[in-house]
C-alpha cells in the first residue's frame, strides 16, 4: 500500500511488515493510497512511524482486504482513527477493527451489488448478529435542459 507525505509530495511504498519500500513521486497503479495519518518522519527501509496499535490495524487492514481481492482505491482514517474505504464512489465505513475478518468477508458480498452506484455502506456497528446493513444512496443529478433554463432565469432577473 502507499502512504501519501502531503508536505513533501511524496508517496512512500510500504510492505506488508510496514516497512518503507520506495519513497517516490510516482504513484503506482492499483496501489491503495492512505489518507488520514500523520507521520513525522519517513525513512526508507524503516518501519512506518505511526503509534505500534495503529500500525499493527493499518497492516491488518490492508493485508485482509489484499487477501480477499478488495484493494479500494483509497483508505482514509477519519478523526477517530477509523478507516473508510474508496471503491470508486462508494465509501465503506469500517468504524473500529472489531469483528475486521467478518466484515471483509461480508464486504466481498455485498460490494459487487452496489457496482455503479454512490453513496456509503455503513458497516460501523456490524457485528455477527446483525442482519442488516445500510447503504447510503447518494443521488447524483444530472443538468438537464430545464435545470439550466432556470439558472439563466434566475440570473438575468438578479441584474
Amino acid at each position: 500500500a502507499s502512504f501519501a507525505n502531503m508536505k513533501k509530495a511524496e508517496t512512500a511504498y510500504f510492505d506488508k511488515d510496514g516497512f518503507v519500500v520506495e519513497i517516490s513521486t510516482r504513484i503506482i497503479e492499483n496501489i491503495p493510497r492512505i489518507d488520514g495519518l500523520s507521520c513525522e518522519e519517513v525513512i526508507q527501509y524503516e518501519q512506518l512511524p505511526l503509534d505500534d496499535v495503529l500500525l499493527k490495524q493499518l497492516l491488518t487492514l490492508t493485508q485482509s482486504l489484499r487477501r480477499a481481492d478488495l484493494e479500494p482505491d483509497s483508505i482514509n482514517y477519519s478523526i477517530e482513527n477509523e478507516p473508510i474505504l474508496y471503491y470508486g464512489n462508494v465509501a465503506v465505513r469500517l468504524g473500529t477493527m472489531d469483528n475486521l475478518t467478518l466484515k471483509v468477508e461480508h464486504l466481498s458480498k455485498i460490494l459487487p451489488s452496489l457496482e455503479g452506484m454512490s453513496g456509503v455502506l455503513h458497516m460501523e456497528s456490524w457485528t455477527e448478529e446483525s442482519v442488516n446493513i445500510i447503504f447510503e444512496k447518494t443521488v447524483v443529478e444530472e443538468e438537464t435542459e430545464s435545470t439550466e433554463e432556470e439558472t439563466q432565469a434566475t440570473e438575468g432577473t438578479s441584474e
